[in-house]
């Protein structure tokens, strides 16, 4: 368990972007974002099988309470991204499943349709592992990308991990079944 003790603080920035945890009242903001990019999400329903079941404002809003609770209990970091310039929401991302025995935790990332290509992700993820590693003292970073997500797969790569090993149908459908996934694992240490 990370020391009780230490601070955690709910935002950081980065040259073009400022990063916080989710708080109650965020619903609208997220649920704006995943219905811009829906289709784009649903591209990848094994590494994002949240995005299948039809989303609403009520649903993203218990996505930012609970994310809100987890990371006061410390159990999970979920994040929205915002420019510095403008306030304007581009991005969700976060540090999850941390095993503090390690201590390692793993980064998830997606950035909204119409700020793809602008490299918000990569800065987002880069400072993201910046903060694990300073403010939670983990050693290990890693992230997961679908094999055939080249955009996720490519933010990986700029943002400093390497590739450690690729899984094979490690995960399942809603009915059980293994769905035919090949997960490229990314590492980054310190």
């Amino acid at each position: 368990m990370i020391d009780p003790s230490i601070e955690i603080p709910e935002a950081i920035e980065s040259p073009r972007l400022r990063i916080r945890a989710t708080r109650p009242g965020d619903g609208p903001t997220v649920y704006a974002a995943v219905m811009e990019t829906l289709p784009l999400l649903r591209a990848w329903p094994a590494s994002l099988p949240w995005s299948l079941p039809e989303p609403s404002v009520d649903a993203s809003e218990a996505f930012c309470r609970q994310g809100h609770e987890n990371w006061r209990r410390r159990r999970d970091f979920p994040m929205l991204v915002f420019l510095k310039r403008d306030d304007e929401h581009v991005a969700n991302v976060g540090l999850h499943r941390p095993d503090w025995s390690v201590p390692s935790i793993e980064v998830g990332y997606w950035c909204r349709a119409a700020h793809q290509g602008h490299g918000f992700t990569t800065e987002a993820v880069q400072a993201l592992c910046g903060f694990a590693f300073d403010v939670l003292g983990v050693r290990r970073v890693t992230c997961l990308a679908d094999e055939a997500n080249d955009a996720s797969r490519a933010v990986a790569a700029r943002a400093g991990f390497a590739l450690q090993a690729i899984r094979c149908r490690d995960t399942t459908g809603p009915d059980g079944v293994p769905l035919e996934t090949r997960f490229c694992v990314y590492v980054r240490e310190r």
